[in-house]
Parts: structure tokens; C-alpha cells; sequence
């Protein structure tokens, strides 16, 4: 999980300012969605070392105090005073709407004694801009509370505000456990979350017998396609029952259908997910296994990778057998690739 350990200290590089830094303030658009929701877009220009920020998301209008559904809607140009509370702090927003579009500014005023609780709770002294993105993305006291509450491991300001941007909600994490995950650190949870990880996807893999998939090996068949439709497909081609750690090999390498579907075609009809994961990893496609065959040699799968590690080529038998060495023994022309061709050559004088 280096990669979401990475994500997360980015996040945290990004939230993070200097104490003496001036109040938050940026700009918001907004648009009325359906009956009684905003689209809602924030953005603030930071320093050279914060950058831009943007968010944007759908808020219900009841949590936007303030603000009535009849001045978003006016005809005409309306001006408007708002406010989002949060236990973080309270956003405040100036600006006016039309038709239900709106537009202005916004400040953001930090609340300090919910900073302190959280000092209190172990998860260390947020900063302002860290605050402000515990408001934006809902991260309240219950939050927190509640995954101290579940055993969730390594929490500090960045980690709180990642859980929050990529639902790792207390109800997610329960859903997981109820599964058997018990999975404790946070970036490790994040990174599931981060890679569409679901109770569904977990169901089933365990329909299809993988009963003892851990976190990881559940975020990997998500990272490279290990889905439970391909791994039916695969076994519909005749390759049984697939054992898991072959699972990402094949996907990472290019073991597809068509691919193992054609090599069956050229006769390897008990090809095993071994031989097909080595056999792309090193280039033995079906172009190159006629080629061969044209020549008159009937390797099996081990002597074609071999073949193609050594750098056996339809032209180096050519030339070989130019050179008088009439032989189909896969094995002879590897060893001329090892040893030289005028080494093979002398033996057979």
C-alpha cells in the first residue's frame, strides 16, 4: 500500500499551512440539481507551495442554513447570505442567484475546541487548511469517534480527511468485517475503498470459491482486472480451477481469452496458467510458434520459451541449417544461441 501511503502524505502536503497564514477564503458556483439539491464548487487559490484547490459536490439545501429555494430560484438576480456549519468550522458564503445558478465568495472560520478534541482523541492538532477540508468533505466528531471506536489504526489529520474523501465510513468498514476483513490500518482500507473494493465483489469471489482472499489480494484483482466475470471466461476456455496467485500474473502479463483461446487453436489443448503467464512474458505468441512449426520443429511450451529467452529466431535456424546443421531438436539451437554456432558446428564435423 506505498501508493496510498504516498497519496495520503500528498494530501496532507497539500491541506497543510503555515500558522500565521491568512483566513481561508475562495470562490463558489452553484446550481440547483433535481428538487432540493446544490451543485455546489468551491475553489481557492493557494500559495506556491499549497496550489489550487477545487471541490465539488451535491448538498442538500437543508444543510445550507440561510438559504431558501425561492431565492435560488428568482427570476431575477438575488443576493444571498449563507452559511454551511460543521463540526470543523462554519462556511460562510456571500454572492447571488438566478434561476437556480448562483455564484460568489466564501470564508471559512476554523472551530478550534472541535481541533482540540481531537488533540484529546491522539489524532494529533489539525491546521486551518486541514480543517477546512474536514468541513468540506463531512468529517464530524461521530466520524472519528467511531472508527477509534472500530480499532482503526494509524489516524492522524491526513488519514482522517483520506477516509472521508474515499467513504471509508464506520458502516463500510462494519459491512467489510461482517465479511471476516478485519483490517485495522487505514491506508490499507483507503486503498480497497480507493479500488472500487465492495461486499458484492467479495460475495462473489467466494460464489466462485475464493474463500480466503485477504485486503490485498482483493485491491490487486481490482487494480488489473481480476473480475469475477473474467475469471468465468477463463474458466469456460478449459484452465479449471485457477489459483489465485496466478490471478494478477496473468492480467499484468496479457493472459487474455483470445490469447489462450488461440494457442488451444495450434494444439496446446492442456496448456496450464504457468505456461501461458511464461510464454507471454516472453514473447511466445502464436505468430511465432508457426513460424517455427513452418521450419519443421514441433516444440512443446517449455521449449518455446526457452527458444525465445535464448533468442531463437526463424532466422537463426535459417542460417543455421544454411550452415549444415539439419536438426528439428529445439534443444540444439538453443544451445548454439548459448554457445555459438561455430562451437555447435565443430561437434558435428
Amino acid at each position: 500500500m506505498t501508493i496510498v501511503r504516498i497519496l495520503i502524505a500528498l494530501l496532507v502536503l497539500l491541506v497543510a499551512a503555515p500558522s500565521h497564514a491568512a483566513a481561508l477564503e475562495g470562490v463558489w458556483v452553484a446550481s440547483l440539481e433535481g428538487g432540493d439539491d446544490l451543485w455546489l464548487s468551491l475553489s481557492m487559490r493557494g500559495s506556491r507551495e499549497t496550489g489550487q484547490w477545487m471541490s465539488s459536490r451535491t448538498t442538500p439545501l437543508a444543510r445550507l442554513s440561510l438559504l431558501s429555494k425561492a431565492a435560488v430560484e428568482a427570476p431575477a438576480t438575488t443576493p444571498v447570505r449563507f452559511e454551511m456549519r460543521t463540526d470543523p468550522g462554519t462556511l460562510s458564503f456571500r454572492g447571488q442567484f438566478m434561476s437556480g445558478d448562483g455564484s460568489g465568495h466564501f470564508t471559512f472560520q476554523p472551530n478550534r475546541e472541535f481541533a482540540r478534541t481531537l488533540v484529546a482523541l491522539g489524532i494529533g492538532e489539525p491546521s486551518e487548511r486541514e480543517l477546512f477540508a474536514m468541513a468540506v468533505h463531512d468529517v464530524n466528531l461521530a466520524f472519528v469517534q467511531e472508527l477509534l471506536q472500530l480499532g482503526i489504526r494509524d489516524l492522524d489529520q491526513g488519514s482522517i480527511i483520506a477516509t472521508a474523501i474515499h467513504g471509508v465510513t464506520p458502516a463500510w468498514v462494519r459491512s467489510m468485517r461482517a465479511l471476516g476483513f478485519d483490517e485495522t490500518r487505514s491506508s490499507r482500507l483507503v486503498g480497497m475503498r480507493i479500488h472500487g473494493v465492495t461486499a458484492d465483489l467479495v460475495t462473489e469471489m467466494r460464489r466462485l470459491g475464493f474463500t480466503d482472499l485477504s485486503a490485498g489480494d482483493l485491491t490487486a484483482f481490482r487494480i488489473h482486472g481480476v473480475s469475477p466475470e473474467w475469471i468465468e471466461r477463463m474458466r469456460a476456455l478449459g484452465l479449471g480451477e485457477l489459483d489465485r496467485k496466478d490471478l494478477v500474473p496473468m492480467r499484468i502479463h496479457g493472459v487474455s481469452p483470445e490469447f489462450v483461446e488461440e494457442i488451444r487453436s495450434l494444439g496446446f489443448s492442456d496448456v496450464t496458467a504457468d505456461q501461458l503467464i511464461r510464454m507471454r512474458i516472453h514473447g511466445v505468441s502464436p505468430e511465432y510458434i508457426r513460424e517455427i512449426r513452418e521450419l519443421g520443429i514441433e516444440p512443446g511450451t517449455r521449449d518455446l520459451v526457452k527458444m525465445r529467452i535464448h533468442g531463437v529466431s526463424p532466422a537463426f535456424i535459417r542460417d543455421l541449417r544454411g550452415r549444415g546443421v539439419d536438426s528439428s531438436d529445439p534443444d540444439l539451437f538453443v544451445r548454439a544461441r548459448i554457445h555459438g554456432i561455430d562451437r555447435i558446428l565443430a561437434r558435428r564435423r
